[in-house]
């Protein structure tokens, strides 16, 4: 979060546990103090959407995220060393390997990552089990 915000404003939404463990290693102190970085409460899934379908890239260690940055097309810079999930690799989903110089690269570079989003043809939810 520290080496994007020079370039990005950045909104870490944090889970209770990221929170205590950013406190236990003092990092959370720092993360309060950089003006280019706002700390927020989880959102509800509705409001995530919205706000990821309004930025301009997103990072995240969640592979949720990563399959909705596909759908949606959005750059997504994973912070991971791998992943299961398929979706958007060699798209619009870099994996960071947690290497200065992938994060570096993404972030000069993240809109040739933008992608069309993903239209699915019929609904799951309109399948009758």
């Amino acid at each position: 979060m520290e080496k994007v915000s020079p370039h990005a404003k950045v909104l870490f939404i944090l889970h209770l546990p990221t929170k205590l463990k950013l406190w236990e290693f003092g990092f959370l102190a720092r993360l309060q103090k950089n003006e280019n970085v706002e700390l927020r409460p989880r959102y509800n899934y509705f409001q995530l959407i919205r706000l990821v379908r309004k930025s301009k890239f997103i990072m995240t260690d969640w592979g949720s995220n990563q399959e909705e940055n596909y759908f949606l097309g959005k750059p997504c810079l994973l912070l991971r060393n791998a992943t299961e999930r398929k979706e958007g690799l060699d798209k619009n989903v870099v994996i960071s390997h947690f290497q200065t110089e992938i994060i570096e690269e993404f972030m000069q570079n993240y809109k040739k990552y933008t992608s069309l989003p993903v239209h699915m043809p019929i609904s799951p939810s309109k399948y009758n089990y």
